[in-house]
């Protein structure tokens, strides 16, 4: 039932809805103190980072409407409707363990917006990459800024392989802005407040971009550490595109597996986040709603147990955790010398 269009509809504009109520309450309730305001960005990063999880299922089924209105009802300042969920992140889908650099398209994915965190071996290596496993909340936390700021920036440059209608995307970042210019003239942040409604927002946007990567970020990169690959138990990547002569059933399933896992979460978290959990299925079925995710899980376990293909779907969130540090680790090291590329999988 919440596939359908028609209910998507409603789903949407409720969630967002919430979302600028719970701003508006930041912004201009008269009786909130300060630590009010401050907790209250709690429910509001939540709220972001479930209508980012909406918009990611939206482009998988179909209903990627670019008008102005949807700009306004989908709009969550970090860009991503008319940044990576509609001109990029269908094409990675159709690109698996494929080096970024020889893709046809330039813009960048959501791991690519990482402030100081090398997700990719082949992003240059920076001295900080050395301790990344130990500051990465620090890139999950400013990624919707940067992801924000960049969308403009390629708008402006025209680098955007598909056109981005202007007044589309302007209107997609307004709402927050005009906001935050409400606030400061006629609301409660006048005079030397005007800081306030600035540093709160900052704050919502680092406390969605640290739920969205701790939520699912670490099934891309958790599986390029040594111990997914080895639990997988496949070759090194082979750039395989989906479609292209040389790819079959058999080597598509394979780069799905040996590229990104699964952790089987709560319930709870599964409807937050919508089933990107479940990544491994997520890649395998793109279209499929979250709510069957968990039993594609079992049946996918299931197939390959009597296949006897290693897949490794059945994760807690402290072993993906444990991997996803192990990655950071060995990215975060020069690779040896004639080492397999493994970029991750979107």
């Amino acid at each position: 039932m919440l596939q359908s269009p028609k209910t998507y509809a409603a789903w949407y504009p409720c969630f967002t809805t919430l979302y600028f109520a719970a701003f508006a309450a930041i912004f201009f309730l008269p009786s909130l103190t300060l630590w009010g305001r401050a907790l209250l960005t709690i429910p509001a990063a939540l709220l972001a980072a479930h209508v980012s999880f909406i918009i990611h299922e939206v482009s998988h089924n179909r209903l990627r409407c670019s008008g102005v209105s949807w700009a306004i009802l989908l709009s969550d300042l970090s860009g991503f409707w008319s940044h990576a969920f509609v001109h990029e992140h269908l094409a990675h889908h159709q690109v698996q363990g494929q080096d970024l650099s020889t893709l046809a398209h330039d813009a960048p994915d959501i791991f690519e917006n990482m402030p100081f965190l090398r997700h990719r071996e082949s992003e240059k290596l920076r001295w900080w990459h050395r301790y990344q496993h130990l500051y990465f909340l620090v890139g999950w936390s400013l990624f919707l800024v940067k992801s924000y700021l960049e969308d403009i920036y390629r708008r402006c440059r025209a680098e955007y392989v598909r056109p981005v209608n202007v007044i589309t995307l302007l209107v997609a970042k307004l709402p927050i802005l005009i906001l935050l210019a409400l606030s400061v003239y006629i609301g409660p942040f006048q005079g030397s407040d005007c800081w306030t409604p600035f540093v709160l927002l900052l704050t919502m946007l680092a406390l969605a971009g640290c739920l969205i990567g701790l939520a699912v970020g670490v099934v891309h990169i958790g599986a390029l550490s040594a111990s997914h690959q080895a639990a997988v138990g496949l070759p090194a990547p082979t750039y395989t595109v989906v479609g292209s002569d040389s790819a079959d059933a058999g080597d598509f399933m394979d780069t799905i597996i040996r590229s990104t896992m699964s952790i089987v979460p709560p319930r709870t978290m599964n409807f937050i986040t919508l089933g990107l959990a479940y990544h491994v299925e997520h890649h395998l079925f793109p279209s499929m709603p979250y709510w069957l995710l968990p039993r594609v899980n079992e049946l996918v376990t299931q197939h390959c147990a009597a296949s006897g293909v290693r897949v490794n779907n059945r994760l807690s969130y402290t072993a993906a955790y444990c991997l996803y540090i192990e990655a950071l680790r060995q990215l975060g090291r020069r690779p040896r010398a004639g080492a397999p590329l493994g970029a991750p999988m979107k």
